[in-house]
């Protein structure tokens, strides 16, 4: 579970953050910069399990 600073940074990405529907887990939460290339993506059935995997990504570097 990521800790709640990765949150309060991701938050700071907010505009850079898109919920887009993934055909294999469901919902995909990328983070883009400048809105072109994908920079990190999470994956989940839910867009919150989406985005806790973008925070454990985050967290691993």
């Amino acid at each position: 579970m990521p800790n709640s600073e990765t949150y309060r940074t991701l938050d700071l990405f907010r505009d850079q953050l898109e919920l887009e529907a993934d055909f294999q887990f469901g919902y995909a939460v990328v983070l883009r910069q400048n809105h072109g290339k994908p920079l990190l993506r999470g994956v989940g059935s839910t867009p919150h399990k989406a985005v806790e995997d973008l925070a454990e990504k985050w967290e691993k570097g």
